[in-house]
């Protein structure tokens, strides 16, 4: 989704929104629902090769860092304005969104060791600028916003159905898998309703299966990570969320 930040013209912006180009998106929307083919919205939020400059001042590329608050609204605008554009646009077509991807991190330095759900705080020696600015509930935050548009949408029209997933690769390893659930259920009881009960943030899981291998045939499908999967599958799906495999390979 990042394609769709407009540099040029959130710099010009009024009120001090990012501003989206559409075009491309559009066209490639459009192809779909000509072939009757719904569309899986990938992805809200990623902190790999995310621009920059939205997280500076004035959307400047040598600006200073915005604040928490000043991005926390620049955030939620723009997961706001993109969920609803497709809805409205092309109704009933992106039938769900990877809100956040790959944000639990693998070896070490890469996540707070006493954090259970391992949020990524850095990604090749990089720095996260959505943990950095933000901070640790960056995850819980993206979910927030993003349910609270698809529940804007469903009280304008009730037919309205789009599922919110957190997606991530290597899911099936015994240490990822764990975090993973930790993360999801943080998202889950993060936000309570008007009743005090918990709202169901995150749908689901996207597992991206990679399954051995990693392109080639040597060592590819075999027995041991397809019972890591299956146990996987079987722990996601306790915390009372949908699986769905997002890429396989």
């Amino acid at each position: 989704a990042y394609s769709l930040l407009n540099q040029t013209s959130s710099k010009r912006s009024k009120d001090g929104m990012p501003v989206m180009n559409y075009n491309t998106a559009d066209r490639m929307v459009q192809l779909a629902v000509q072939q009757g083919v719904k569309i899986r919205g990938h992805v809200l939020v990623w902190d790999a090769h995310m621009s920059d400059w939205f997280f500076r001042e004035g959307y400047d590329s040598n600006g200073a860092y915005v604040d928490r608050e000043t991005m926390l609204a620049r955030l939620e605008y723009y997961i706001d304005q993109v969920i609803t554009h497709f809805e409205e646009k092309y109704p009933g077509t992106v039938y769900c969104w990877d809100v956040v991807n790959e944000a639990v991190g693998d070896g070490t330095g890469e996540y707070v060791y006493a954090d259970k759900r391992h949020v990524r705080t850095k990604r090749n020696g990089e720095d996260n600028p959505f943990y950095t600015i933000i901070g640790d509930d960056y995850v819980e935050l993206s979910f927030l916003y993003a349910k609270n548009t698809v529940e804007k949408l469903q009280a304008k029209n009730p037919d309205v159905e789009i599922a919110l997933f957190y997606n991530d690769y290597s899911t099936f390893y015994d240490k990822k898998r764990d975090a993973i659930c930790e993360l999801v259920t943080s998202i889950n009881s993060y936000a309570k309703d008007a009743n005090g009960n918990y709202r169901k943030l995150c749908d689901g899981i996207g597992m991206q299966s990679y399954v051995g291998g990693y392109g080639t045939q040597n060592g590819c499908m075999n027995d041991s990570d397809i019972t890591r999967i299956k146990t996987a599958v079987k722990k996601f799906h306790s915390l009372g969320v949908d699986v769905h495999v997002t890429e396989l390979a």
